[in-house]
């Protein structure tokens, strides 16, 4: 959050009240839950899972640019994963990452979305999936999240504004809501700030 609107951390308090309202919010096992930054299916998920879990067993500060690339390099496994953005359904395979974004970082520093911006006037979100990756094509590719410039692998990574989008995996995994995960999941709905005005109209 203060990566996206330029601060740095140890700021002075500002007002966030233009930030939070009309939050975007995503469906899971049920249950509504508002998101301020984004929520996360597949790798991001078990990082922050795996991230969690850790941070219980240890006192130690939780490194989660080497858990990615544990994930990476053996851990997780990538899926089968159908996707319906506004209404459009593809399906994908070999997905590693299907986030939805309200803000363009995730994860401490990576710029996942480098175009989303929370106080667009159409009130969209940004869907991103990586697909379609073997382990030895997405590990040179990765680190370029941080920068932003992993969008340029258009074969690869595919990037769309949106109102609504729902993805579901062919088997579960862990899916992350602004940091917390939430294990074994199949399917997440999440609906943009533009679809909660709607709603409330």
């Amino acid at each position: 959050f203060l990566n996206d609107l330029g601060k740095d951390r140890g700021a002075e308090p500002f007002d966030i009240g233009e930030y939070i309202k009309d939050l975007p919010f995503v469906r899971v096992n049920g249950k509504d839950i508002i998101f301020i930054n984004n929520v996360g299916f597949g790798l991001d998920g078990y990082v922050c899972e795996t991230g969690n879990r850790e941070r219980k067993d240890k006192k130690k500060p939780i490194n989660y640019t080497s858990i990615a690339l544990r994930g990476l390099l053996r851990e997780f496994s990538p899926r089968r994963a159908t996707v319906t953005v506004d209404g459009v359904t593809k399906k994908y395979e070999r997905v590693w990452l299907a986030p939805t974004t309200n803000g363009r970082y995730f994860g401490g520093g990576m710029k996942i979305a480098p175009d989303q911006d929370r106080l667009a006037s159409d009130g969209q979100m940004t869907f991103i999936v990586a697909h379609d990756l073997s382990r030895a094509r997405i590990i040179p590719i990765f680190p370029e999240i941080f920068k932003g410039t992993h969008v340029r692998h258009t074969k690869y990574i595919e990037v769309v504004k949106c109102d609504e989008v729902t993805v579901r995996f062919d088997t579960p995994c862990a899916m992350q809501i602004d940091g917390e995960s939430i294990s074994d999941v199949i399917e997440y709905t999440a609906y943009s700030r533009n679809a909660v005005k709607k709603r409330k109209a």
